[in-house]
């Protein structure tokens, strides 16, 4: 029997051997009872290997001189298994709050099953120990050589849980693996998400700050420090905040016209993290405000102011007033007292295409001017309050109309039952007076009297003519 067989050249840092062993097995038939041959072949400084496939069972070698049927190619599989020894794990020492040292013990090579290249260290983020975390899932993995049992992880989140498995492998694949789970402790936080400074006086300052995304533990306050930049001093003052809850501080006995760094620091039971650094100061009230970028835009009967506070400067209270070009419009709307740090002001109630002058200014000091056009193309009058839009009248009139409608389902209710139209109807037919006049009455009787009495037209007439003279006029 004769095999050619093909390879490809590789490096001895990937396949480091002394000898290729190459266990194979034909598809062919062939003789029951036969082991799969095995060839053994001494590899040169630059270690020839069998090519690799996906699939290895699709390695295709030519078979000669078969003894039954052997002409043409014939398929062939590597015998390389996958690797059935399980690392044994030793220990996982916690370096710190972000490092591991991981130790196992050595596979047995006769479970290898082929040529064990090294161990595959898989970790993977399960959850973070402090509620509300919004930590997303961290996942990582080192090669180790085979000739190493231990490896250190770097780089972890302090504060949680984590998934580890250790397998080793060979040049099918990996083994089966084995698992442990372990947790890193507490470590300093990161900084605040955010530090705001609202000036509330020419003396005081409203910090506001938003906690950190991670806070890699417990948080247990927070550290303040400020020193004025302005005057060259570098002295720096410090304040303990020990709620962890707290959002804003306010900062008193500061300096007039003084620029101040601020730094805010989240504090775990390790030790402050890293610091939000801010710069700002107070604004003296006699200054003229710094409204940024400011602007207007109207609809059709309204308009929206913008503006961008400045970073550091006062909060204050100013107003803001519309006073109409047009002569036939009310000249001015009352003035609207507006905060500084709200950056947005909307005006209602305007009258459609229509220019009007807007103003600001505050306790009759000057601040800005500006102008803007509604939208539309005709006006809207409102007519005049009267009585009859008011409260009281329109209660009265629903009151009235509630009243007679129980008039009247009473009046339906007492008619059902009974009133004066009801009773029972007279059996006798309805009188109906005659519209004959009196004396054809008696002519009708007096000639129905004489017909009974056998007598004729003629004499009836004459009777009844006798009757009619006889009668007192």
């Amino acid at each position: 029997m004769f095999i050619l067989i093909t390879w490809s050249r590789c490096s001895l840092v990937t396949h480091p051997c002394n000898y290729c062993f190459l266990p194979l097995q034909l598809t062919n038939k062939q003789p029951a009872g036969r082991d799969p041959e095995t060839i053994q072949i001494p590899c040169p400084s630059n270690c020839l290997s069998p090519i690799e496939h996906p699939n290895p069972s699709s390695t295709q070698g030519r078979a000669l001189g078969w003894p039954q049927d052997a002409t043409g190619p014939h398929p062939c599989n590597w015998l390389f298994p996958d690797p059935q020894a399980r690392p044994q794990l030793e220990d996982i020492k916690i370096l710190n709050s972000s490092t591991v040292l991981v130790k196992w013990w050595p596979v047995d090579p006769a479970q290898v099953k082929g040529h064990l290249r090294g161990y595959n260290v898989t970790y993977s983020w399960e959850e973070s120990q402090q509620k509300h975390s919004k930590n997303q899932v961290h996942r990582g993995h080192v090669v180790v050589p085979a000739n190493t049992t231990s490896t250190t992880l770097g780089g972890l989140r302090p504060y949680s849980s984590y998934h580890l498995e250790v397998q080793a492998f060979n040049s099918r694949g990996l083994g089966p693996a084995s698992q442990m789970t372990f947790s890193t402790p507490e470590g300093v936080p990161d900084h605040p998400k955010a530090l705001h400074l609202e000036c509330q006086s020419n003396t005081s300052l409203l910090l506001c700050w938003e906690p950190p995304e991670s806070p890699n533990g417990v948080l247990t306050g927070y550290v303040l420090s400020y020193y004025p930049l302005d005057d060259g001093s570098k002295e720096q003052l410090s304040l303990n905040l020990s709620d962890p809850e707290l959002r804003t501080h306010n900062l008193t006995n500061l300096s007039p016209h003084v620029r101040y760094r601020f730094l805010l620091r989240a504090t775990t039971k390790e030790g402050p993290g890293e610091a939000f650094v801010q710069e700002g100061g107070t604004m003296a009230l006699s200054e003229t405000p710094d409204f940024g970028n400011i602007s207007a835009m109207a609809g059709e009967n309204y308009s929206v102011i913008s503006w961008v506070p400045k970073e550091g400067q006062c909060n204050f209270t100013f107003q803001i007033s519309f006073k109409a070009q047009d002569e036939k419009t009310p000249p001015y709307l009352l003035p609207q007292n507006v905060n500084y740090s709200q950056k947005t002001y909307t005006q209602w109630d305007l009258q459609p295409d229509t220019y009007y002058e807007i103003r600001l200014f505050k306790e009759m000091m000057f601040l800005h001017q500006m102008a803007v056009k509604t939208n539309g193309t005709g006006r809207v009058r409102l007519p005049p309050p009267g009585f009859a839009t008011e409260g009281w009248f329109i209660g009265f009139v629903s009151a009235i109309i509630l009243l007679l409608l129980i008039l009247l389902i009473l009046c339906f209710i007492k008619r059902s039952k009974g009133g004066k139209y009801s009773g029972n109807p007279d059996p006798r037919p309805p009188y109906i007076p005659s519209t004959s006049p009196p004396w054809s009455l008696s002519l009708k009787q007096d000639g129905m009297s004489m017909l009974g009495a056998g007598r004729g037209p003629e004499e009836m007439a004459a009777r009844g003519l006798e009757k009619m003279a006889a009668r007192p006029v």
